[in-house]
């Protein structure tokens, strides 16, 4: 549940002894101060100076100074020819101030007797003649002040009320009041002749706005969790569209009916309406929902026309690992759903539809002025980066997509974790907190709350709010013939003075200049986390010459997090390979198949594996390779499975079991690709080809419903880890 208050609030904790000591001793600016205790390399080969962006940094004789920094590097090329070495070491560099998270402490708000007065009308007759819901009193007795939160929350969602020349045609609906824990706070029973509704107590938590303090400051306290219990009724769950569409249009200015995709994608992705479908009906209802969210100034904002769902299975075209994908500069601007969206957890999904909205904010409501200040905040700045955006800060960001990008993905990501998480932005940047409390949501303040059953206090005697240390070196060794696969090992090391400053892992992305790419996770050499190692393998077809990455993600035991740009460490990676393989696997037309067997001796009970194969053109060697299946259902989402490749046959195998529970009916392919060993990926999407392959599957006990949370049924236990040091 989020509550909302709409004045400004600061918070700070009191740090740790050893953290004080710390600031007393290397003063405010420790990391720059730990840059230049670090001596240069006095037998660099290779030194190059790399000039960052004008900060005006002092340097200490009342001069600013333009180059801030300098990368020395050590190339150097080992006994073997084929080998390959490099060695970074920091001289001085833009180092930030940023050395711990902010301490956050939790906020008081306390209620105020007064109250924002209610008028004395007869909400409950209202809500019968103008809605037909009739109040029931057969559990627990209706309050003046719960009918009237519904009649005034239901003035706020666009839908059909009575005519008042003619009958009202709405169905009538029985409400109960319940004290029982509801997952979403309602439960909706329909028979031939009316609804009945169960509605918890939850749902009135602040629902009708209270006067409260919260650091000294009075303002409006409240929650939304009772609008979006009425959505559910108003919109039957999600399944009555038209009225879904009329909240959208009428409370929010956008739309899902899209009258020509064609024209809509013209300048994006050039698609017709068959590789699109219709939204399920829970995914508009979270939708809404955190529309409702925003400030009410942003319910409808310039420029955001259009929802579209992309059809289940299928990866964006052009952004093929993005959930969701939005296009302001577009006319009609519109923000796009890939499946993977709705197929996480609820806090990442309410995130993403924030963040999408927020771009749109950007580009057609932010002031330029507002738009530099947060440029300026932020540390961003101009550079030839394939995001052409670089920002001389490695901690103040929530996640390492914000620092990785540009101003408006962090904007965007920033805006989405005001809402939803707004305890971790602050933890990272609270200058950035403020900013969008004061300068965008003018004052509105979200607290995520939680029921008082289900919550508890941790005593950490030595909590770690410091971020890990900045890199200081990196090591790279990269050993194999050109024709053979390379052992590489990159090693980095931390600059740390205390124990809280060392990493429990750092991971980064190996970019080829084709864009295929390598994972690698280095995990402490020793206790104190300040050497960090990794090794990986490299195929003897991966593309040839040198691999970047373009951020390092350093994390310690704490979930303290510090993110290191190619701007402010040395890099060279280069890989001798004289077979590379640049040429993604293609698939043979028509050789598509779907079949299926019975498997009664794998598992307890009988199940049925329905087989995917295609065949491959390579022209090297075949790795892995991957299809999505998808039932005749809407309502239903997409199975994925990883398979192998038969080299004697040149083709993939890929293996779905469907137990006696998946659905029954059709089954069909829509996505599948290929992966070489090279890391080359070749996929085809059938949404927009004319092959078709269906199977059917008959299951004798489908299972069709969705796990229900029993919310009253919830415990929780703690117990210290260290019974001597708890």
């Amino acid at each position: 549940m989020f509550c909302s208050l709409t004045f400004v609030e600061n918070s700070y904790g009191s740090p740790l002894e050893d953290f004080q000591q710390y600031r007393a001793q290397y003063g405010k600016d420790t990391a720059r101060e730990d840059m230049k205790d670090n001596g240069r390399i006095d037998n660099s080969i290779l030194a190059v100076g790399t000039q960052g962006p004008n900060l005006g940094v002092s340097t200490g004789n009342g001069k600013s100074a333009d180059s801030i920094f300098s990368l020395w590097t050590e190339g150097i090329i080992s006994d073997s020819e084929n080998d390959f070495v490099f060695h970074w070491e920091q001289d001085s560099s833009i180092s930030g101030s940023e050395y711990s998270s902010y301490i956050n402490e939790p906020l008081q708000v306390t209620i105020l007797d007064e109250k924002i007065t209610i008028p004395h009308n007869s909400a409950s007759l209202k809500l019968q003649h103008d809605y037909r819901i009739l109040l029931s009193n057969e559990e627990i007795d209706w309050q003046q002040d719960q009918s009237y939160a519904i009649l005034e929350m239901m003035k706020t969602i666009p839908q059909d009320t009575r005519d008042y020349y003619q009958d009202l045609s709405l169905v009538t609906s029985k409400w109960i009041l319940t004290d029982e824990h509801i997952d979403g706070d309602i439960r909706i029973t329909k028979t031939d002749s009316q609804s009945v509704v169960k509605i918890s107590l939850d749902a009135f938590e602040n629902a009708n706005p209270k006067l409260a303090m919260i650091e000294d400051e009075k303002g409006r306290y409240f929650s939304q969790k009772l609008h979006h219990a009425l959505v559910q009724f108003v919109t039957d769950n999600g399944k009555n569209k038209d009225a879904i569409e009329k909240i959208l249009n009428e409370r929010f200015g956008v739309s899902t009916r899209i009258p020509d995709f064609k024209k809509l994608t013209e300048n994006t992705t050039n698609e017709s309406e068959k590789s699109f479908q219709e939204f399920h009906s829970w995914e508009l209802i979270e939708i809404i929902n955190m529309f409702e969210e925003m400030p009410i100034g942003f319910h409808s904002v310039d420029g955001l026309n259009y929802l579209v769902r992309r059809a289940d299975s299928v990866p964006h075209p052009r952004y093929p690992d993005a959930p969701t994908v939005g296009w302001p500069s577009e006319n009609p601007g519109y923000i796009e759903f890939m499946e993977s969206a709705f197929r996480v957890n609820d806090n990442y999904l309410h995130k993403l539809i924030i963040h999408e909205k927020s771009h749109f904010l950007w580009s057609n409501l932010f002031s330029n002025q507002l738009k530099d200040d947060w440029i300026i905040l932020s540390g961003w700045y101009k550079d030839n980066s394939d995001s052409e955006w670089s920002t001389s800060k490695t901690t103040e960001f929530v996640s390492s997509y914000a620092h990785q990008k540009n101003p408006d993905e962090d904007m965007a990501e920033s805006i989405a974790y005001f809402v939803t998480n707004p305890d971790k932005l602050k933890s990272r940047s609270l200058p950035k907190y403020d900013f969008i409390l004061d300068r965008i949501m003018k004052g509105s303040i979200y607290l995520s709350k939680i029921r008082e059953d289900l919550t508890f206090d941790v005593y950490n005697l030595y909590p770690d709010y410091i971020y890990p240390g900045k890199i200081n070196r990196v090591d790279i060794s990269i050993r194999g013939e050109e024709n053979q696969d390379k052992k590489a090992t990159i090693e980095i090391e931390l600059s740390t003075k205390k124990s809280f400053e060392g990493a429990k892992k750092a991971y980064l992305r190996l970019f080829s200049e084709i864009g295929t790419y390598e994972d690698v996770i280095l995990f402490p050499e020793g206790d104190l986390g300040s050497v960090l190692k990794g090794e990986i393998t490299i195929s003897k077809y991966a593309k040839n010459g040198f691999w970047h990455t373009n951020q390092i993600v350093i994390t310690d035991q704490n979930g303290n997090q510090r993110f290191e740009g190619q701007n402010v460490f040395g890099w060279k990676f280069f890989i001798n390979n004289s077979d590379e393989d640049t040429s993604p696997p293609e698939y043979v037309k028509n050789t598509l198949k779907l079949n299926k067997k019975n498997d009664n001796t794998s598992y307890q009970r009988p199940i049925q594996v329905a087989t995917v194969s295609w065949q491959v053109n390579e022209n090297q060697k075949m790795d892995k390779c991957f299809a999505r299946i998808i039932h005749e259902d809407p309502q239903s989402y997409s199975l994925d499975s990883w398979g192998t490749f038969d080299s004697k046959n040149k083709t993939c195998n890929v293996d779905f079991k469907l137990t006696e529970y998946n659905r029954s009916g059709n089954y069909s392919v829509r996505y599948f690709k290929m992966v070489d060993m090279a890391g080359n990926q070749g996929s085809v999407n059938f949404t927009e080809l004319s092959e078709r392959y269906i199977i059917f599957i008959r299951t004798v006990n489908p299972d069709t419903k969705y796990p229900y949370l029993d919310v009253n049924n919830i415990s929780i236990s703690a117990s210290p880890t260290n019974l001597h040091v708890p």
